[in-house]
């Protein structure tokens, strides 16, 4: 059975106190969207899934210098994702935390349901999907999983 690895990356202190889980609860939080993505993928619904995600931690100023890099887009975004050469090694996820908390305001949802939200998004991008019926339908599966999650810890 293949295990999953998450690896923290946060230049930005403050990001830590901002964000609206502890570290703690996000690396459970990731492991279980990581095993029902595993369980998608048995269904048939992924082709695979990354065995280790970097996540790191960005301000505005940070994920907007990588989303003109990357994607040749100007300003901040919420989450990117970079997946592994292959589907099934290594991806990069980046969440840039103030666009996750100013968003959540807009949208009227809890931080912490926006933030499982954003968390499914990309994951499922590693995972090959691209935005359509079918992502849309993986990701309700994985944001109930995380939400539930959550519930159960009191996060």
């Amino acid at each position: 059975m293949t295990t999953f690895r998450l690896d923290l990356v946060c230049e930005e202190a403050l990001l830590w106190a901002a964000l609206p889980v502890d570290r703690g609860t996000l690396r459970v939080l990731m492991d279980c969207l990581w095993n029902r993505a595993c369980a998608l993928r048995e269904e048939g619904l992924l082709e695979g899934v990354p065995c280790a995600v970097t996540l790191a931690l960005m301000t505005d100023g940070e994920i907007a210098a990588v989303n003109r890099a990357a994607l040749g887009v100007p300003g901040p975004t919420n989450i990117l994702s970079f997946p592994g050469t292959q589907v099934e090694e290594e991806a990069e996820l980046a969440l840039a935390v103030e666009t996750l908390l100013r968003e959540s305001l807009l949208y009227g949802q809890e931080p912490e349901d926006h933030l499982v939200r954003l968390l499914a998004h990309g994951l499922l991008h590693v995972c090959g999907l691209d935005h359509g019926e079918r992502m849309e339908a993986c990701q309700a599966v994985l944001e109930e999983a995380g939400r539930e999650l959550l519930r159960r810890s009191g996060a």
